[in-house]
């Protein structure tokens, strides 16, 4: 699980700013959105999800939430 502020949009990559460090998660056509679409992501919203981490320590979104309603520090469910 992922959750933080988007950073450094670019196509369909982004950092994430998060109490659990930075780090990029790029998404694909199969990724679903909760909350809007792709074209809803923007620099400095919340966002929550999972994917697959990748050995390049970046990570591929199975499902993004955008402006998730939940407590701080709690990961999405699955």
């Amino acid at each position: 699980p992922f959750m933080g502020t988007v950073a450094n949009l670019s196509g369909s990559s982004f950092s994430i700013k998060s109490p659990m460090g930075d780090f990029t998660v790029t998404f694909t056509a199969t990724t679903t959105f909760e909350g809007g679409s792709s074209s809803d992501l923007k620099n400095d919203i919340r966002i929550a999800g999972y994917g697959t981490k990748n050995s390049d320590n970046t990570i591929t979104a199975v499902q993004i939430q955008i402006n998730p309603t939940m407590p701080e520090g709690r990961p999405p469910s699955r």
